[in-house]
């Protein structure tokens, strides 16, 4: 979290500690999500039928040192069961969308992975071309890094398909192994889309697609309903700019570079808004607007 962050008093939150909350939204960083025009701007987008979109790792699921032990906590899996019930719920993440699935323990509306790129209708010859280029970054990749510097002891290559990350946060210098690969990739991908996340770079073809691109494709989709988008790092940046009147756009974490209309402080005050929906959404259940159809990974 960037920079000291002041919390204005806003009263108790459902399932949170209203003692360890205080906020000052400042109009030049972003608006804290509790604070009075926060929850004006919720209660703004609250309609029946609103679409409720997440990313997953540090925002549905917390940032681990092995990615492959990340699940969804129990009693949250069991808020957006109720939720997915009510209204439509998608799940945007930079994981292949084979990986995230089991990891939820609920069946959102919609799951796309690869940073939006994965799961929505795409022009065969573009999907083609985009798996080549991943295909040749990744097999030079590969061969760079059985050659690698020590610095880069602890990286290793996640093959996703449809794009590519280099995981760095094993390298005991981060920093130094963070410079490196983004040297490799440039060399290696100089086309390529490079997004920076946390202890990770990501590698996406140029011209597929995004966060952004995707959540604007499934509001079209769902005739423009208000929209909730929740985030917490730079690949969500692209969803984050989306944010309009009928869009609110929420970063998990304060960053004052960000272009989230508002935040909240950690994860907690997830589970805080998702009780709120709850408790507002009616219990009829979601709209039958027709899922688009989807390529599968591999096809």
């Amino acid at each position: 979290m960037h920079g000291a962050s002041r919390h204005e008093r806003a009263g108790p939150l459902p399932g949170v500690d209203a003692s360890a909350r205080s906020a000052e939204a400042d109009p030049m960083t972003g608006i804290y999500l509790y604070s009075d025009r926060g929850r004006q701007r919720l209660r703004e987008v609250i309609r029946p039928g609103m679409l409720c979109a997440f990313d997953f790792d540090g925002t549905l699921a917390p940032i681990a040192h092995d990615p492959a032990a990340v699940t969804m906590a129990p009693g949250l899996r069991g808020l957006f069961t109720q939720l997915s019930a009510r209204t439509p719920v998608a799940v945007i993440t930079g994981r292949a969308a084979a990986d995230c699935a089991p990891r939820l323990g609920f069946d959102p509306t919609y799951l796309l992975g690869n940073h939006g790129i994965e799961g929505l209708p795409t022009d065969a010859g573009s999907y083609s071309t985009h798996l080549l280029q991943v295909a040749g970054w990744r097999a030079a990749l590969q061969t760079l890094l059985g050659r690698a510097a020590p610095a880069l002891h602890g990286a290793w290559l996640e093959d996703k398909e449809h794009s590519l990350s280099l995981h760095y946060r094993a390298c005991s210098l981060r920093e130094a192994a963070r410079e490196l690969l983004l040297e490799m990739a440039a060399v290696v991908a100089p086309e390529a889309r490079v997004i920076e996340g946390k202890c990770v770079v990501s590698l996406l073809p140029p011209g597929a697609g995004d966060k952004g691109a995707a959540l604007a494709w499934l509001r079209r989709h769902h005739g423009d309903p208000t929209t909730l988008y929740v985030g917490d790092d730079a690949n969500d940046e692209d969803a984050f700019r989306l944010a309009a009147p009928d869009v609110l756009t929420i970063r998990v974490g304060r960053d004052d570079t960000s272009a989230a209309e508002c935040y909240i402080v950690d994860p907690d005050e997830l589970v805080a808004l998702v009780r709120e929906l709850l408790d507002v959404l009616p219990t009829a259940a979601v709209s039958t607007v027709p899922k688009p159809r989807v390529r599968p990974a591999g096809s």
